[in-house]
C-alpha cells in the first residue's frame, strides 16, 4: 500500500516474492510502474482496497498510515486483505516530528501555506510503538510487535522542494496543498 516510487516493492520482489503495488496518486503510480516493470500496479487508497479478502500472504504499508484520514479503518482493511496466518508490516512517522519534518513544517507555515488538515476527533493516535500497537490490536491483528527505529536521513536541499517523487512525497507528508512556484519560493529561504 502506498508504494510511492517503488523502493519497498523492489526490495520485496528481489527476495523472490510476487508483488502487487498500489498507490493513491496516479503520478506516483506511473513513476513506480517505470521502476517496477512487470509488477501489477493499481491506483487506490486506504481504507478501501480493490482486493478480495484474504488474497495476500503479506502486506506492507511503509509510511502510509500517516496519510490516511481514517487510520483505524485503514488497519482493518489491511488485515482484511491478508490471509489468516499471513504477515503485515507497517511503518509510521513518529510524533513529535523529526528535525527535517519539523523544519519543512515551519517553512510552510512561514510561507503562508495555510493550515494543514488534521485527523477528525477519535481518529488521532499516538505515533509511538504503543499507539500503533493499539491500532493493530483494534484491527484484530495478533502477535503484534512494535519497535522504534532511528536513522540519519541525509538529503540535498533541492530534494525537499523540487518537483519529482521525493518532493511529492514530502508535500503529502505535511498535508500541504501544491505550493506552486510563489509559495515554494517563499518556503525555500525559510528552510535555508
Amino acid at each position: 500500500m502506498g508504494t510511492g516510487a517503488g523502493a519497498a516493492a523492489r526490495g520485496i520482489r528481489a527476495r523472490g516474492a510476487a508483488v502487487v503495488a498500489l498507490d493513491a496518486g496516479p503520478d506516483m503510480a506511473a513513476r513506480a510502474a517505470d521502476a517496477l516493470p512487470g509488477t501489477p500496479l493499481l491506483v487506490g487508497a486506504l481504507p478501501e482496497l480493490p482486493f478480495r479478502s484474504g488474497v495476500f500472504d503479506a502486506a506492507v504499508a511503509n509510511f502510509v498510515v500517516n496519510h490516511v484520514a481514517r487510520p483505524r479503518a485503514a488497519f482493518r482493511e489491511m488485515r482484511r486483505v491478508v490471509r489468516r496466518g499471513g504477515r503485515f508490516a507497517a511503518t509510521v512517522r513518529a510524533a513529535p516530528p523529526a528535525a527535517g519534518q519539523a523544519l519543512v513544517g515551519r517553512a510552510l507555515d512561514e510561507a503562508g501555506a495555510g493550515e494543514r488538515p488534521r485527523l477528525a476527533k477519535g481518529e488521532e493516535f499516538a505515533r509511538t510503538g504503543e499507539g500503533v500497537g493499539k491500532l493493530a490490536d483494534a484491527a484484530g491483528l495478533s502477535d503484534v510487535r512494535c519497535a522504534t527505529l532511528r536513522w540519519t536521513h541525509r538529503t540535498a536541499h533541492a530534494e525537499w522542494w523540487e518537483p519529482g517523487p521525493r518532493a511529492s512525497a514530502q508535500r503529502a507528508t505535511y498535508c500541504a496543498p501544491d505550493l506552486g512556484p510563489y509559495r515554494r519560493g517563499r518556503s525555500t529561504p525559510s528552510c535555508d
